[in-house]
Protein backbone atom coordinates (compact mmCIF):
# COMPACT_ATOMS: atom_id res chain seq x y z
CA UNK A 1 0.00 0.00 0.00
CA UNK A 2 1.69 3.26 -0.96
CA UNK A 3 2.73 5.87 2.00
CA UNK A 4 1.27 9.71 2.33
CA UNK A 5 4.42 11.15 0.37
CA UNK A 6 4.38 8.50 -2.05
CA UNK A 7 0.30 9.27 -3.09
CA UNK A 8 1.89 13.11 -3.23
CA UNK A 9 4.02 12.31 -5.86
CA UNK A 10 1.40 10.85 -7.72
CA UNK A 11 -0.55 13.65 -7.73
CA UNK A 12 2.59 15.98 -8.35
CA UNK A 13 3.29 14.05 -11.36
CA UNK A 14 -0.10 13.88 -12.38
CA UNK A 15 -0.52 17.80 -12.01
CA UNK A 16 2.89 18.06 -13.67
CA UNK A 17 1.51 16.19 -17.14
CA UNK A 18 -1.50 17.77 -16.85
CA UNK A 19 0.33 21.35 -17.15
CA UNK A 20 2.93 20.09 -19.29
CA UNK A 21 6.19 19.78 -17.86
CA UNK A 22 8.74 16.75 -19.23
CA UNK A 23 7.98 13.86 -18.64
CA UNK A 24 10.32 11.86 -15.72
CA UNK A 25 13.62 11.37 -17.22
CA UNK A 26 13.58 13.84 -19.87
CA UNK A 27 14.24 16.82 -17.88
CA UNK A 28 11.13 17.15 -15.39
CA UNK A 29 13.07 17.40 -12.13
CA UNK A 30 15.39 20.36 -13.66
CA UNK A 31 12.19 22.40 -15.70
CA UNK A 32 10.49 22.25 -11.83
CA UNK A 33 13.66 23.47 -9.64
CA UNK A 34 14.02 25.87 -12.22
CA UNK A 35 10.12 27.31 -11.82
CA UNK A 36 10.56 27.19 -8.22
CA UNK A 37 14.12 28.37 -7.64
CA UNK A 38 14.93 24.99 -5.54
CA UNK A 39 17.49 22.66 -5.99
CA UNK A 40 16.72 19.65 -8.47
CA UNK A 41 17.45 16.99 -5.41
CA UNK A 42 14.86 18.79 -3.65
CA UNK A 43 12.73 18.29 -6.80
CA UNK A 44 13.71 15.04 -6.93
CA UNK A 45 12.32 13.65 -3.52
CA UNK A 46 9.06 15.11 -3.98
CA UNK A 47 9.02 13.60 -7.78
CA UNK A 48 10.17 10.13 -6.55
CA UNK A 49 7.89 9.81 -3.71
CA UNK A 50 10.67 10.21 -0.84
CA UNK A 51 10.01 13.32 1.35
CA UNK A 52 7.08 16.30 1.14
CA UNK A 53 8.15 19.76 0.20
CA UNK A 54 8.13 22.99 3.20
CA UNK A 55 4.92 24.61 3.27
CA UNK A 56 6.13 27.45 1.04
CA UNK A 57 6.90 25.53 -1.19
CA UNK A 58 3.93 23.38 -1.16
CA UNK A 59 2.26 26.90 -1.55
CA UNK A 60 4.39 27.46 -4.89
CA UNK A 61 3.87 24.42 -5.92
CA UNK A 62 0.02 24.38 -5.77
CA UNK A 63 -0.05 27.99 -7.37
CA UNK A 64 1.73 27.27 -10.34
CA UNK A 65 -0.14 23.97 -10.58
CA UNK A 66 -3.68 25.75 -10.32
CA UNK A 67 -4.93 23.29 -7.54
CA UNK A 68 -5.50 23.82 -3.75
CA UNK A 69 -2.14 23.03 -1.23
CA UNK A 70 -5.03 20.71 0.64
CA UNK A 71 -5.92 18.81 -2.49
CA UNK A 72 -2.05 18.85 -3.77
CA UNK A 73 -0.68 17.37 0.01
CA UNK A 74 -3.46 15.26 1.35
CA UNK A 75 -5.98 13.96 -1.77
CA UNK A 76 -8.50 15.52 -0.34
CA UNK A 77 -11.26 18.42 -0.34
CA UNK A 78 -11.72 20.46 -4.10
CA UNK A 79 -8.49 19.96 -6.16
CA UNK A 80 -9.48 23.45 -8.48
CA UNK A 81 -8.18 26.86 -6.38
CA UNK A 82 -10.29 29.57 -6.99
CA UNK A 83 -9.22 31.88 -10.34
CA UNK A 84 -8.95 35.23 -8.09
CA UNK A 85 -5.33 35.95 -8.48
CA UNK A 86 -4.74 35.31 -4.80
CA UNK A 87 -4.41 32.32 -2.17
CA UNK A 88 -8.51 32.77 -1.24
CA UNK A 89 -9.81 29.38 -1.72
CA UNK A 90 -6.34 27.57 -0.78
CA UNK A 91 -6.55 25.25 2.50
CA UNK A 92 -3.27 25.83 4.19
CA UNK A 93 -4.40 27.52 7.80
CA UNK A 94 -1.46 29.25 9.48
CA UNK A 95 -1.78 28.63 13.13
CA UNK A 96 0.39 31.02 15.27
CA UNK A 97 2.80 29.31 16.69
CA UNK A 98 3.37 29.86 20.96
CA UNK A 99 7.17 30.07 20.63
CA UNK A 100 10.02 30.00 17.88
CA UNK A 101 13.77 29.42 17.85
CA UNK A 102 15.55 32.09 18.30
CA UNK A 103 18.60 32.12 15.73
CA UNK A 104 20.62 34.66 17.75
CA UNK A 105 20.81 33.28 21.13
CA UNK A 106 21.32 29.82 22.32
CA UNK A 107 19.22 26.96 20.63
CA UNK A 108 17.82 25.68 23.44
CA UNK A 109 16.21 29.24 24.22
CA UNK A 110 12.71 30.01 22.84
CA UNK A 111 11.27 33.36 22.30
CA UNK A 112 7.98 34.39 21.08
CA UNK A 113 7.07 35.19 17.88
CA UNK A 114 5.66 38.94 18.08
CA UNK A 115 1.83 39.50 16.73
CA UNK A 116 3.03 42.16 14.18
CA UNK A 117 5.56 39.04 12.92
CA UNK A 118 2.47 36.67 12.23
CA UNK A 119 0.09 39.38 10.74
CA UNK A 120 3.06 39.47 8.41
CA UNK A 121 3.17 36.57 7.72
CA UNK A 122 -0.50 35.83 7.34
CA UNK A 123 -0.51 38.61 4.87
CA UNK A 124 2.25 37.26 2.84
CA UNK A 125 0.67 34.02 2.45
CA UNK A 126 -2.41 35.56 1.03
CA UNK A 127 -0.39 37.04 -1.66
CA UNK A 128 0.36 36.40 -5.26
CA UNK A 129 3.59 35.36 -6.05
CA UNK A 130 4.12 38.57 -8.24
CA UNK A 131 3.97 40.62 -5.54
CA UNK A 132 5.58 38.23 -3.16
CA UNK A 133 8.60 38.17 -5.69
CA UNK A 134 8.40 42.45 -5.74
CA UNK A 135 8.07 42.69 -1.99
CA UNK A 136 11.28 39.96 -1.77
CA UNK A 137 13.08 42.28 -4.11
CA UNK A 138 12.17 45.69 -2.04
CA UNK A 139 13.18 44.10 1.17
CA UNK A 140 16.87 42.77 0.40
CA UNK A 141 17.43 46.88 -1.49
CA UNK A 142 16.47 48.06 1.89
CA UNK A 143 18.14 45.17 3.94
CA UNK A 144 21.75 46.16 2.12
CA UNK A 145 20.84 49.62 2.66
CA UNK A 146 23.03 50.94 5.70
Amino acid sequence: MPTEVERFSDRLNMMLNEVGLPRMGQGRQTALADQLQVSPEEVSQWLKGESFPRTSMLVKLSQFLGVRSNWLMTGTGERSRAENGNNEGDTIEMVRPVNLPDASNDKSEQTELSQDAFEVALTWMKLPIAQRNALRKVIKELAAIK
